[in-house]
């Protein structure tokens, strides 16, 4: 039986770009990368309501920690 991938819109606020169908794991990439900041956004694919990634706590581990 095939594993079941989760995948997400992701909408970059800056440049207004989404993408659709990104696979939860590419998306943890892309945040350890600096590719995607805490203002971005995502949904489940195909959902209707945006969120901030910072706002999610599974994705916003991933986001880099200032320093005190």
């Amino acid at each position: 039986m095939a594993e079941k991938v989760r995948t997400l819109d992701v909408l970059l606020v800056e440049t207004r770009q989404a993408y659709r169908g990104v696979p939860y794991m590419v998306v943890t990439d892309w945040i350890q990368q600096g590719r995607l900041l805490g203002e971005d956004q995502v949904r489940a694919t195909g959902g209707k309501t945006w969120y901030r990634l910072d706002a999610i706590p599974a994705l916003a581990a991933f986001l880099p920690r200032t320093e005190p």
